[in-house]
């Protein structure tokens, strides 16, 4: 059986690390100020992502996966 909640994970990992190396890198560069909007959007869409997962959580716990499928659709 596939365990579907590793992919989730992997791309909210993913995402993570690269706000924090896109951060880190801008803070050595000092252009932070300029890539600001993209760090705003990487952070709205990581948060989406984790609300998305705490929402699909509960509602795959009471054994509806649709929503799941079409949350994911959405992002």
């Amino acid at each position: 059986m596939i365990n579907k909640e590793k992919p989730i994970f992997i791309i909210m990992s993913l995402t993570l690390s690269g706000l924090i190396f896109l951060t880190l890198t801008l803070i050595k560069y000092q252009d932070i100020l300029l890539y600001t909007p993209y760090l705003v959007s990487g952070g709205v869409s990581f948060a989406l992502i984790l609300v998305t997962f705490i929402l699909s959580k509960k509602v795959l716990y009471k054994g509806n996966q649709r929503f799941f499928l079409y949350s994911i659709w959405a992002l």
